[in-house]
């Protein structure tokens, strides 16, 4: 939705972003952020232009899955970072990555599912129309998540905020029988960029170039401009409504606004991709202490196996 435009706040509105961004380290970054943007907005572009049906379906079942995947990561992104919202003692570092190790595994199968269901549906072929594969989908669903929090309570204990947090996780089998299940998902997941947002910003230092009340303005219409190109596109267009169909027979400039929505949806994922990779030494230089504050110190633990 339209917190993808927040990414590009965090990158120019802040003076670690910007640092970050004119970095050194960040020049090759650069140089694929343009290359990424041209051929993604030309092919997507020219595709919904000329291509057949079919094949918007399948690019649009790609599409599903990586959002699908990026709302999944960030999910299992903070859960593994605030497992050191407290300085964890060496003695619990050995615990701290045996449970992660669990929890990617599970991650992975989450993801695995949700984008098994986006091509399933988006592509018709059929395979969870029956009630076994139901009930298969929705078990395996249900295992992974239930592991994710029985290792969150044999970790940490019964921290109820924690626990609260992880039961997002069972939407992903419960969208087999309702797809409503799949819009709460991008729901929780704009609402916690948004939250996650705000805190970074309040992290930030502010001595240059804007105050924080001119942050939150422009941070704002960035959101909202945004999000008008993604109702523009994929609300009044039929996605919501599964009409797949909706890209055919429109005009060029359909075309080339799809092609616009697709490219800064794909940026805000390999951007996000590279702000919050904690085990690069740069990013976590320049981002850590925007997402739990000043005086936190990630160290060495985070090149290990932590937080990715």
């Amino acid at each position: 939705m339209g917190h993808s435009g927040l990414t590009w706040g965090l990158l120019f509105l802040t003076p670690e972003g910007r640092k970050w961004w004119g970095s050194e380290s960040s020049h090759n970054l650069r140089i694929k952020i343009v290359f990424v943007a041209i051929v993604v907005f030309l092919f997507s572009s020219i595709l919904f232009l000329t291509a057949s049906p079919w094949c918007i379906n399948l690019f649009l079942a790609i599409y599903v899955c990586l959002v699908l995947h990026h709302a999944i990561a960030q999910t299992q992104g903070l859960t593994f970072a605030y497992s050191f919202e407290n300085r964890v003692p060496q003695t619990e570092m050995q615990n701290i990555e045996f449970v992660h190790r669990i929890q990617k595994y599970c991650y992975k199968v989450l993801t695995g599912l949700v984008c098994f269901y986006a091509l399933d549906g988006i592509l018709d072929f059929g395979f969870l129309k029956g009630f076994t594969a139901k009930i298969i989908y929705f078990m395996v669903g249900v295992i992974a998540a239930s592991i994710i929090i029985a290792s969150n309570i044999w970790l940490r204990g019964r921290q109820t905020n924690k626990i609260i947090y992880l039961l997002r996780n069972f939407c992903i089998p419960l969208g087999i029988f309702s797809g409503f299940a799949f819009v709460g998902i991008r729901v929780l997941h704009s609402i916690e960029y948004i939250l996650v947002y705000r805190k970074m910003i309040s992290f930030s230092d502010h001595s240059a170039l804007f105050t924080r009340s001119q942050v939150a303005i422009l941070s704002i219409a960035l959101y909202l401009l945004m999000t008008f190109g993604w109702f523009v596109i994929f609300f009044e267009s039929g996605v919501l409504r599964n009409d797949y169909e909706f890209a055919t027979g429109k005009p060029w400039w359909f075309s080339l606004l799809a092609g616009q929505t697709v490219t800064r949806a794909m940026l805000h994922f390999y951007l996000d991709r590279n702000i919050f990779q904690m085990r690069n030494p740069v990013s976590r230089r320049f981002w850590s202490p925007l997402l739990l504050g000043k005086d936190f110190e990630f160290g060495a633990q985070c090149e290990k196996k932590g937080v990715s």
